[in-house]
């Protein structure tokens, strides 16, 4: 794990991170993206500001798709996600 654990310190770096990862996937970047995945899960993403859930679900697809990133799990949180509202 990281140090950076908070729910309101995760919600508002997250998608910083993901912007840097998706624009410069070959920089050295954790990613994890299981990490990623634990972090949205231990940060209560359901109960973060909608605008904070939709900077992060806008980039997500694109995360996934990145370079490098191990992304099964993630996929298959994003996915869920996605089943949950229907």
């Amino acid at each position: 794990m990281t140090t950076i654990m908070s729910e309101k310190i995760v919600p508002r770096i997250l998608p910083e991170f993901l912007k840097r990862v998706i624009r410069e996937p070959y920089a050295g970047w954790m990613t994890s993206a299981e990490v990623v995945r634990q972090k949205l899960e231990a940060s209560h993403f359901e109960t973060w500001p909608e605008t904070d859930q939709q900077a992060v679900l806008t980039l997500l697809p694109r995360y996934v798709a990145a370079p490098d990133t191990d992304s099964e799990s993630l996929a298959d949180w994003f996915d869920a996600l996605g089943r949950k509202d229907t």
